[in-house]
């Protein structure tokens, strides 16, 4: 591959020593010293005056100067309140810079304020990208500059995504991203964890929303996203091997479905350390053409409040199910009750039909324990019928071992 060689770079090589910058025709180059995002983040009077919470993400700033700001700890409400303001150009987009940020400003026209009389307002775009980092890109002589802010904190393992030709990358400051990428092979080389499938060719479309990156200490490479050990992933793919850990649970060998890693058509793979699927108003639905499957490694418990559970098929195995081995069926049990409760019944009239027998004359039938043998045969004989009728207290449906 040839070399591209940039020339005339001279004036700036020579100055090296600072930015001698110009801001772009028509441009203004702003630093950040507040962002109105609720009343506690400025003075009262520039809240009101900016029209409280229809003043959002509106900035308080400086022209930059590079070598001259403010003390720390001159940096005060009334400070603040002799400051310019600039709205956000882009009203679809809750992108706001941090104090001491570099932003572009730029004059545009606006609506008319009944107020001022104003046509026209000082705008801002995106933050100037300083440190090349989705994290913080201030520019502070002094070091102590968390002072100007009530609850970020840098955090020293971040580090941003990596990104991968055709990459469409999204990236937050807390180590939270959406990607929009694809397959990344070099020759035989798999570049990132979801492209293994050795029969998939690049540029295949995936979609991964990660977030809580599983950064290591004092590691200062690129972060390639990773569903195993980041916080919450979603994975939207098309024909990757998602490398996601299951642990030591064995699928199903009634349905056998194709193991996590060995799948290789779109799905889509959640995964967290704790799921949630609820429905506010309407059920719940869960399709599967092939098979639904439940696995844990703990117990499944199931709950209704109203109707109770309902499982329905031909047949229902508890247990594991092997065709190898005999299953049997459950018992109905409000028909065993109706059987063993008629039969205790004919055993205590027959019980108390022959407690107290009268004597006869040697050779002759006792009367009362003939009867009472009589009535127990006939319930015995009318009740075989029922053992007979094997749905009579059988289930037809529903097996075990």
């Amino acid at each position: 591959m040839s070399t591209r060689v940039r020339e005339g770079l001279a004036n700036i090589t020579t100055a090296i020593g600072n930015n001698n910058f110009l801001p772009p025709f028509q441009y203004k180059v702003g630093k950040v010293y507040a962002v109105i995002l609720d009343e506690r983040s400025v003075p009262e009077n520039v809240w009101l005056e900016n029209g409280g919470w229809a003043g959002i993400g509106t900035i308080l700033y400086q022209v930059y100067n590079e070598n001259e700001e403010p003390p720390i700890e001159d940096i005060t409400d009334s400070f603040l309140a002799t400051l310019p303001t600039a709205l956000p150009l882009f009203p679809n987009q809750k992108y706001f810079p941090l104090p001491g940020e570099i932003v572009l400003l730029q004059t545009l026209p606006s609506a008319p304020s009944p107020i001022t009389n104003k046509t026209e307002e000082t705008y801002y775009t995106s933050v100037i990208n300083a440190w090349n980092s989705p994290q913080f890109n201030g520019l502070f002589i002094e070091q102590d500059k968390n002072l100007l802010y009530n609850s970020f904190n840098e955090n020293s393992e971040f580090r941003g995504v990596r990104t991968f030709e055709g990459d469409y990358v999204l990236e937050g400051r807390f180590g939270n991203s959406i990607r929009f990428g694809s397959t990344n092979k070099v020759g035989a080389e798999d570049l990132t964890p979801w492209s293994t499938n050795p029969s998939e060719i690049d540029n295949n479309p995936i979609m991964i929303l990660s977030n809580q990156h599983g950064f290591k200490p004092n590691n200062s490479d690129l972060y390639v996203e990773d569903i195993n050990k980041d916080g919450a992933s979603l994975y939207l793919s098309s024909q990757q091997v998602i490398p996601l850990n299951i642990g030591n649970i064995i699928l199903s060998n009634i349905t056998s479905p194709t193991g996590i890693r060995d799948y290789i058509n779109p799905q889509a793979v959640i995964n967290a350390d704790r799921t949630i699927i609820s429905s506010k108003e309407d059920e719940v639905l869960v399709f599967g053409r092939t098979g639904v499957e439940l696995y844990s490694q703990g117990p499944v418990y199931m709950q209704s409040n109203k109707v109770g559970i309902t499982l329905q098929d031909n047949n229902i195995f508890l247990g594991p199910y092997n065709n190898a081995q005999t299953t049997q069926p459950l018992v109905l049990g409000n028909n065993l009750r109706e059987f063993l409760s008629g039969l205790l019944k004919a055993l205590s009239t027959f019980s108390t039909d022959i407690i107290d027998p009268k004597a006869t004359p040697e050779g002759i039938t006792i009367t009362d324990i003939a009867l009472a043998a009589e009535g127990l045969q006939a319930y015995i004989s009318n009740n075989m019928k029922n053992l007979e009728n094997t749905n009579y207290l059988l289930s037809n449906t529903t097996y075990t071992l």
